[in-house]
């Protein structure tokens, strides 16, 4: 199959393709749900990412490499399982996304009203925020990847720089022998719960949008190449993120102290607090929220592509 033409001001290069995978490929904010649970969410981190985070990789690189059209897991169940197939998994999957950007716009909302200090039980403030940013990035996405990838990228290297002051803030109190989480004494076998169940589904679901990278095939310069290498710094990426964050949210507080819906910022201010730096949280907290908003927009353009692929 002949690879469309795509104008080359419009490809994206390695580390242009690199940041806007792992926006939508990794979700800092799942490191509190695991760090919820305690402990014992660090050995099915990596268990995860062993049973299905590489194997989700590997097929994608194999089908991404054998078929080189639009449209990703649309197109390569079209080709192997014919057209009903293929429009039948595409159509869900699209519709999947639609309560995650639900979801989503709840939480960014959520974490700019806490960023400037507002009511958060203003249900007005949440309506306008969400509506206001669907239309953001609704708008950015018509005006093209050469535009619509500067949100993703810039919102993962906030999120690099937000990683980074949680691993330096969990290095510095535990240095001090200030850590909120006894390690040494932990147990690291998750109990057989509906808590562990809904973890197990958070932690597959953390690491899945690698087939995303599929979908932008043929807007990545470089070709299969840098699709290869784009997958392995989204392999490291994710292990960072989520083993070293969530190790580091439990030196900065104690898992009863963490909840599912709002342990990222409360860990955030509370660990800025512990080393001094009390000052700078809602400066942290809006890159987080930056950091998310990255993430929206690149799962938006990636779900407004499978429409568009299937015609």
């Amino acid at each position: 199959m002949p690879e469309p033409n795509v104008a080359p001001n419009q490809k994206l290069k390695f580390w242009d393709a690199a940041l806007y995978t792992l926006a939508v490929g990794t979700g800092i904010r799942w490191i509190a749900v695991a760090a919820a649970v305690g402990p014992s969410s660090l050995p099915l981190w990596l268990l995860a990412l062993f049973v299905f985070f590489i194997p989700l990789s590997v097929a994608t690189a194999e089908l991404t490499s054998r078929y080189e059209g639009e449209g990703g897991i649309y197109l390569w169940v079209r080709e192997t399982l014919g057209p009903f197939a293929g429009f039948l998994c595409g159509w869900i999957y699209w519709i999947s996304l639609m309560p995650y950007f639900g979801t989503i716009l709840y939480f960014l909302s959520g974490l700019i009203l806490s960023a400037v200090g507002s009511d958060p039980k203003n249900t007005f403030a949440y309506l306008s925020i969400s509506v206001s940013l669907s239309l953001l990035v609704t708008g950015i996405q018509i005006a093209g990847l050469k535009y619509g990838k500067w949100l993703p990228n810039l919102g993962m290297a906030g999120g690099w720089v937000v990683v980074a002051i949680i691993l330096a803030i969990g290095l510095v109190l535990a240095l001090r022998g200030d850590s909120a989480t006894n390690f040494a004494h932990a147990s690291y076998i998750a109990p057989f719960s509906f808590s562990t169940a809904l973890l197990w589904g958070t932690i597959f679901f953390a690491y899945s949008g690698v087939e995303t990278v599929g979908m932008l095939r043929n807007e990545i310069e470089g070709g299969m190449r840098t699709v290869l290498w784009v997958l392995v710094i989204l392999g490291m990426g994710s292990l960072i993120i989520y083993v070293l964050g969530t190790s580091a949210f439990l030196v900065i507080l104690p898992q009863s102290e963490l909840t599912r819906l709002a342990g990222f910022p409360d860990a955030l201010r509370t660990g800025l607090t512990r080393v001094g730096l009390a000052g700078f949280a809602p400066a942290v907290i809006a890159l987080f929220a930056l950091t998310m908003m990255g993430s929206f927009t690149g799962w938006f353009g990636v779900g407004a592509r499978l429409p568009f692929a299937a015609g």
